[in-house]
């Protein structure tokens, strides 16, 4: 039978339902009728509102935050077209990565052991056969012979048993099983997860680099120009060798800043194809398809 509710929860029901009537009371004589001014119509349409909204989000905001993610969005399955660039990245990631392969073969090991856990109840049952020889025998004498023989029956007999505690133990076992799965279900989704943290911080790391070097590459004209006017000036000695040395060794900075930039790109881009496993020129192609759409 149902427990009873404890007298707190009851107090608060009647709390509830006292609520409920003085809200109809509240709408029937100063709140909603027509015939009240706009003033109390608005302040009982408020009151109303209020009412709804509090208790409203007592039912549905356990609800919304109880929604599960959509792993679809976060790594989008194979042979589907991914929304994004971005999307297409991860997608190639999951799809050539080790994780995915490693788990598949896992969860396939794991539904493995739920279904021989389902039947390992079989390998717990005995199987018997008794059979009375000395009846049959006396069974299959000539009727001469068989007036003085006695025949106990039953001639012979089969027989099962199982313990009852084997089918207890093997539907927590094969319960166990499954639990495995959906663990094993939840281990993939967390390496789905970090595998798409992964690649997409490679990727902007990447687009970063890109941003830096034609950033380094307008330092470096910018201090080439300044070192070519102060090298005719240098000449025709307007400026003093200080000044040379020091435009000339701005523009080395510049120049080193710049291959240091564009080896950072190198990088970035082997780390990116480290996880997408194809060349990243080639990757490039996807985006200039889905820009185009």
């Amino acid at each position: 039978m149902p427990s009873r509710p404890p007298e707190k929860d009851k107090s608060l029901l009647k709390n509830h339902i006292k609520e409920l009537i003085m809200l109809r009371s509240d709408l029937r004589f100063t709140g909603l009728g027509r015939n009240n001014p706009p003033r109390v119509r608005a302040l009982g349409s408020l009151r109303s509102a209020l009412f709804l909204l509090f208790f409203g989000g007592l039912f549905f905001v356990p609800a919304l935050s109880g929604q599960n993610v959509n792993f679809d969005k976060i790594v989008p399955p194979e042979g589907t077209r991914p929304p994004t660039f971005e999307d297409y990245l991860v997608q190639l990631a999951w799809t050539n990565s080790q994780a995915k392969e490693k788990h598949g073969i896992e969860t396939a090991i794991a539904e493995k052991e739920v279904e021989i856990a389902r039947k390992d109840w079989m390998d717990q049952v005995q199987l018997g056969f008794n059979l009375n020889e000395v009846s049959l025998s006396n069974v299959l004498e000539s009727r001469a012979d068989k007036a003085d023989n006695i025949v106990i029956y039953p001639l012979y007999t089969f027989n099962a048993a199982i313990s009852l505690g084997t089918l207890y133990n093997n539907r927590k076992k094969r319960e166990i099983k499954e639990f495995e799965v959906k663990l094993e279900a939840l281990e993939m989704r967390e390496d789905m997860l970090a595998l798409r943290r992964e690649v997409l911080s490679r990727y902007h790391k990447l687009l970063l680099a890109e941003e830096v070097l034609a950033a380094r590459t307008h330092a470096e004209e910018d201090a080439k120009n300044t070192r070519d006017i102060t090298a005719e000036r240098f000449k025709t000695g307007e400026i003093e060798l200080e000044d040379m040395t020091r435009a000339s060794e701005s523009y080395y900075r510049a120049l080193e800043n710049r291959l240091t930039a564009q080896t950072d790109i190198e990088l970035a881009k082997f780390e990116l194809e480290e996880y997408i496993g194809i060349k990243w020129e080639v990757a490039q192609k996807m985006r200039e398809r889905l820009e185009k759409k």
